[in-house]
Protein backbone atom coordinates (compact mmCIF):
# COMPACT_ATOMS: atom_id res chain seq x y z
CA UNK A 1 0.00 0.00 0.00
CA UNK A 2 1.53 3.10 -1.12
CA UNK A 3 1.74 6.11 1.05
CA UNK A 4 2.35 9.86 0.18
CA UNK A 5 4.83 11.52 2.62
CA UNK A 6 5.54 15.72 2.21
CA UNK A 7 9.08 16.36 2.73
CA UNK A 8 9.62 20.08 4.26
CA UNK A 9 12.65 21.73 2.94
CA UNK A 10 14.72 24.04 4.67
CA UNK A 11 15.02 26.70 2.24
CA UNK A 12 12.06 26.04 0.65
CA UNK A 13 12.57 25.70 -3.52
CA UNK A 14 15.58 27.45 -3.46
CA UNK A 15 17.03 23.99 -2.42
CA UNK A 16 16.20 22.67 -5.95
CA UNK A 17 18.84 23.10 -8.24
CA UNK A 18 18.50 23.07 -11.91
CA UNK A 19 19.44 20.28 -13.32
CA UNK A 20 23.18 20.61 -15.25
CA UNK A 21 22.67 18.99 -18.92
CA UNK A 22 25.47 17.11 -20.49
CA UNK A 23 25.72 19.94 -22.95
CA UNK A 24 26.04 22.37 -20.87
CA UNK A 25 28.93 20.95 -19.22
CA UNK A 26 30.71 20.59 -22.32
CA UNK A 27 30.05 24.49 -23.59
CA UNK A 28 31.24 24.85 -19.73
CA UNK A 29 34.64 23.66 -20.80
CA UNK A 30 35.49 24.85 -24.38
CA UNK A 31 34.92 28.35 -22.79
CA UNK A 32 37.36 27.66 -20.16
CA UNK A 33 39.72 26.05 -22.57
CA UNK A 34 39.35 29.10 -24.68
CA UNK A 35 39.89 31.55 -21.89
CA UNK A 36 43.47 29.24 -21.12
CA UNK A 37 44.10 29.67 -25.00
CA UNK A 38 43.45 33.64 -24.35
CA UNK A 39 45.87 33.94 -22.03
CA UNK A 40 48.65 31.87 -23.37
CA UNK A 41 48.56 33.95 -27.00
CA UNK A 42 47.95 37.15 -24.40
CA UNK A 43 51.19 36.36 -23.07
CA UNK A 44 52.59 35.64 -25.99
CA UNK A 45 51.89 38.43 -27.32
CA UNK A 46 53.33 40.80 -24.44
CA UNK A 47 56.67 38.82 -24.61
CA UNK A 48 56.87 39.34 -27.97
CA UNK A 49 55.72 43.07 -27.39
CA UNK A 50 58.87 43.51 -24.86
CA UNK A 51 61.52 41.94 -26.47
CA UNK A 52 60.67 44.04 -29.60
CA UNK A 53 60.83 47.40 -27.29
CA UNK A 54 63.85 46.16 -25.68
CA UNK A 55 65.71 45.65 -29.08
CA UNK A 56 63.80 49.13 -30.25
CA UNK A 57 65.75 50.59 -27.68
CA UNK A 58 68.70 48.63 -27.67
CA UNK A 59 68.96 50.16 -31.28
CA UNK A 60 67.96 53.63 -30.43
CA UNK A 61 70.87 53.48 -27.94
CA UNK A 62 72.64 52.44 -30.37
CA UNK A 63 72.42 55.15 -32.82
CA UNK A 64 72.57 57.55 -30.19
CA UNK A 65 76.29 56.63 -29.24
CA UNK A 66 77.04 56.32 -33.06
CA UNK A 67 75.90 59.77 -33.08
CA UNK A 68 77.47 61.37 -29.92
CA UNK A 69 80.80 59.39 -30.90
CA UNK A 70 80.88 60.98 -34.55
CA UNK A 71 79.71 65.00 -33.27
CA UNK A 72 82.58 64.05 -30.83
CA UNK A 73 85.34 63.50 -33.34
CA UNK A 74 83.89 66.15 -35.34
CA UNK A 75 84.78 68.35 -32.63
CA UNK A 76 88.24 66.55 -31.90
CA UNK A 77 89.17 67.68 -35.71
CA UNK A 78 87.52 71.27 -35.99
CA UNK A 79 89.79 71.27 -31.87
CA UNK A 80 92.63 69.71 -33.93
CA UNK A 81 92.87 71.85 -37.04
CA UNK A 82 92.63 75.05 -34.56
CA UNK A 83 95.44 73.74 -32.44
CA UNK A 84 97.28 73.20 -35.85
CA UNK A 85 96.86 76.93 -36.92
CA UNK A 86 97.18 78.43 -33.15
CA UNK A 87 101.16 76.32 -33.37
CA UNK A 88 101.56 77.29 -36.88
CA UNK A 89 100.62 81.60 -35.71
CA UNK A 90 103.02 80.91 -32.89
CA UNK A 91 105.74 79.90 -34.76
CA UNK A 92 105.62 82.67 -37.30
CA UNK A 93 105.47 85.08 -34.76
CA UNK A 94 108.15 83.80 -33.29
CA UNK A 95 110.41 83.34 -35.89
CA UNK A 96 109.34 87.21 -36.93
CA UNK A 97 110.27 88.34 -33.90
CA UNK A 98 113.53 86.14 -33.58
CA UNK A 99 114.80 87.56 -37.20
CA UNK A 100 114.48 91.12 -35.75
CA UNK A 101 115.95 90.44 -31.98
CA UNK A 102 118.99 89.19 -33.71
CA UNK A 103 118.76 92.01 -36.70
CA UNK A 104 118.97 94.58 -34.14
CA UNK A 105 121.97 92.47 -32.15
CA UNK A 106 123.96 91.75 -34.96
CA UNK A 107 123.69 95.76 -35.74
CA UNK A 108 123.93 96.88 -32.95
CA UNK A 109 127.62 95.51 -32.63
CA UNK A 110 130.57 97.66 -32.71
CA UNK A 111 133.40 97.17 -35.93
CA UNK A 112 135.58 96.52 -33.66
CA UNK A 113 133.44 93.86 -32.14
CA UNK A 114 132.94 92.65 -35.50
CA UNK A 115 136.22 91.94 -37.07
CA UNK A 116 137.60 90.42 -33.59
CA UNK A 117 134.69 87.78 -34.33
CA UNK A 118 135.57 87.21 -37.91
CA UNK A 119 139.06 86.98 -37.03
CA UNK A 120 138.60 84.21 -34.65
CA UNK A 121 136.37 82.56 -36.90
CA UNK A 122 139.21 82.37 -39.03
CA UNK A 123 141.22 81.17 -36.23
CA UNK A 124 138.54 78.36 -36.00
CA UNK A 125 138.77 77.76 -39.64
CA UNK A 126 142.48 76.01 -39.25
CA UNK A 127 144.14 78.18 -41.84
CA UNK A 128 146.85 79.28 -39.26
CA UNK A 129 149.62 78.72 -41.99
CA UNK A 130 152.96 80.21 -41.57
CA UNK A 131 152.72 82.50 -44.20
CA UNK A 132 149.74 84.24 -44.89
CA UNK A 133 148.54 88.20 -46.14
CA UNK A 134 145.14 88.97 -44.04
CA UNK A 135 143.69 91.88 -46.17
CA UNK A 136 141.25 94.41 -44.15
CA UNK A 137 139.57 98.12 -45.29
CA UNK A 138 142.65 100.50 -45.11
CA UNK A 139 140.18 102.54 -41.98
CA UNK A 140 140.17 98.96 -40.09
CA UNK A 141 144.05 98.45 -40.54
CA UNK A 142 145.01 99.62 -36.70
CA UNK A 143 142.52 98.37 -34.95
CA UNK A 144 143.59 94.71 -37.28
CA UNK A 145 147.46 95.36 -36.03
CA UNK A 146 146.47 95.44 -32.77
CA UNK A 147 144.41 92.47 -31.88
CA UNK A 148 147.07 90.56 -34.16
CA UNK A 149 149.48 91.25 -31.15
CA UNK A 150 147.57 89.04 -29.55
CA UNK A 151 148.60 86.22 -31.74
CA UNK A 152 152.39 86.97 -32.24
CA UNK A 153 152.71 83.14 -33.61
CA UNK A 154 151.23 83.30 -36.78
CA UNK A 155 153.41 84.87 -39.60
CA UNK A 156 150.93 86.53 -41.18
CA UNK A 157 151.27 90.18 -43.03
CA UNK A 158 148.44 92.74 -42.76
CA UNK A 159 147.44 94.48 -45.65
CA UNK A 160 144.84 97.57 -46.42
CA UNK A 161 142.81 96.76 -49.29
CA UNK A 162 140.16 99.28 -50.29
CA UNK A 163 137.66 97.12 -51.80
CA UNK A 164 136.87 95.38 -49.08
CA UNK A 165 133.90 96.51 -46.80
CA UNK A 166 134.90 97.90 -43.03
CA UNK A 167 133.66 94.81 -41.87
CA UNK A 168 135.44 91.40 -43.90
CA UNK A 169 138.41 90.21 -43.51
CA UNK A 170 139.89 88.05 -46.28
CA UNK A 171 143.04 85.37 -45.89
CA UNK A 172 145.06 84.85 -48.30
CA UNK A 173 147.24 81.67 -48.51
CA UNK A 174 148.98 78.97 -50.25
CA UNK A 175 146.05 76.61 -50.64
CA UNK A 176 143.30 79.67 -51.61
CA UNK A 177 141.26 82.78 -49.87
CA UNK A 178 139.08 82.82 -47.13
CA UNK A 179 136.44 85.67 -47.20
CA UNK A 180 134.79 86.89 -44.02
CA UNK A 181 132.32 89.17 -44.51
CA UNK A 182 130.40 90.39 -41.13
CA UNK A 183 126.91 91.13 -43.23
CA UNK A 184 126.96 87.84 -44.95
CA UNK A 185 127.48 85.92 -41.65
CA UNK A 186 124.61 88.05 -40.23
CA UNK A 187 122.12 86.93 -42.82
CA UNK A 188 123.32 83.11 -42.24
CA UNK A 189 122.86 83.34 -38.75
CA UNK A 190 119.20 84.30 -39.36
CA UNK A 191 116.47 81.72 -38.45
CA UNK A 192 115.35 79.81 -42.68
CA UNK A 193 111.61 80.12 -42.68
CA UNK A 194 110.16 76.74 -42.42
CA UNK A 195 107.47 75.54 -44.75
CA UNK A 196 104.64 74.14 -42.41
CA UNK A 197 102.15 71.64 -43.84
CA UNK A 198 98.98 73.18 -44.10
CA UNK A 199 96.34 72.41 -41.15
Amino acid sequence: MLIRRHIDLVNGKDDLAPVISRHQLAVQEQARTIIQEAHQRAEKIISAAEQEAEASSLLVRQRAEEAFWKRADTMFMHWQKQQQQWESDVLSVMDVVLEQALEQLLTEVPESQRLQGLLRQLLLEKTQTDKATLCCHPSQQASIATMLENYSHLNWQLQPEESLPPDSLKLVTPQGELYLDWQLASQQLKPCPVERQAP
